[in-house]
């Protein structure tokens, strides 16, 4: 009945069971755009990464530019919020060759900094050469190396923060990697 969707639609997260979920993506795929927009914002707030999927679909075959753009950042807000670092960084990668606004860029790399794997390091540093988002980028990535030390990815961290130290004009990221490579040494 259409009344108890509307109202199912606007508290799934709520309740985030797997009904709610169901009766969620079951909207996002109709042909009520009220309830298709309704839908995105209710999975947008989800608890969890479980309606990744469906907002990944939405996100590639959305029907306008407005859909496609909430249904991305839903995306990335919820890929970094359940599972190991591997699981979050997987679904990170799913969502790179949909990413081309600024903003996105900017989201993604703010939750790369949360998550401690040397594959996070190498996806903050592929934006380092975009210059709408290169502070970001090497701060996030000093803040994935400050959490990675010791985690026998000596050689990616040395091979990053060199780069950061080489290209960078920012003093203050300059002097953070600096004293990331100084922690780096072998203690005598």
């Amino acid at each position: 009945d259409t009344q108890m969707r509307q109202f199912i639609l606007g508290i799934g997260p709520v309740f985030a069971t797997k009904e709610a979920l169901a009766i969620e993506i079951a909207a996002l795929g109709g042909d009520n755009d009220a309830e298709k927009d309704k839908a995105l914002r209710s999975l947008a707030a989800w608890p969890n990464a479980d309606p990744c999927p469906a907002l990944l679909e939405m996100a590639q075959g959305g029907k306008t530019k407005a859909q496609k753009i909430l249904a991305l950042r839903a995306y990335l807000d919820l890929a970094a919020k359940s599972g190991s670092n591997e699981q979050k960084l997987a679904r990170n990668k799913k969502a790179l060759p949909l990413i081309e606004r600024t903003e996105e860029k900017r989201l993604l790399i703010s939750k790369l900094r949360d998550i401690h794997h040397v594959d996070s390091l190498a996806m903050a540093e592929s934006y380092f050469d975009d210059a709408a988002v290169v502070k970001e980028a090497k701060n996030a990535a000093l803040d994935i190396i400050r959490r990675l030390r010791g985690k026998n990815d000596r050689d990616a961290v040395a091979a990053t923060l060199s780069r950061i130290i080489e290209s960078t004009e920012d003093k203050g990221i300059v002097r953070r990697a600096e004293e990331a490579m100084k922690g780096l040494a072998p203690k005598k």
